[in-house]
Parts: C-alpha cells; structure tokens; sequence
C-alpha cells in the first residue's frame, strides 16, 4: 500500500512533465516538416497555414489524454491522503 500511495504523489507530476515533452516533439517535427515542405515550394501560404494548425491540434491530443490521467491521479492521491 505505501509504494501505491508514493506511486500516486507522484505520478500527476510525472504525467505532467511526459505530456509536455510529447507536445514538444511532435509539434517541433511536424511543424520542421511543414516549414521545410514550404519552403522547398510543395505547399502554398495557405496551405502552409492550414498544416501548421493541424499539426499543432494533433500534436496536442495525445499530451491531452495524459493530462486527463494527471488529473485522475492528483484526485486518487488526494483521496488516498484522507
């Protein structure tokens, strides 16, 4: 029960600091992709526009969900404290 309950301190912190690295990655190599898609002239302005906010959306989904575990695991915590 105790390695349970440090397990639980921790993990919202842990989960945080994942999230933000999976942002990270995958946002920098889809936007790389975009901008040097651009630039090479295979996509317009527009198009480069449009690239760049769904590589920003689905760069988020994925750190959304861990985001959400975070938030479980701080309430699990929490109520295992009481």
């Amino acid at each position: 029960i105790f390695m349970t309950n440090t397990l639980l301190k921790h993990a919202p912190a842990i989960l945080v600091l994942v999230a933000a690295l999976f942002f990270a990655v995958q946002a920098i190599s889809g936007l790389a992709s975009a901008f040097t898609a651009a630039r090479s002239g295979m996509l317009g302005s527009a198009e480069t526009i449009n690239v760049v906010i769904v590589t920003l959306v689905t760069s988020a989904f994925q750190p959304a969900i861990l985001l959400g575990l975070a938030a479980i695991a701080h309430h699990l915590a929490r109520a295992a404290d009481r």
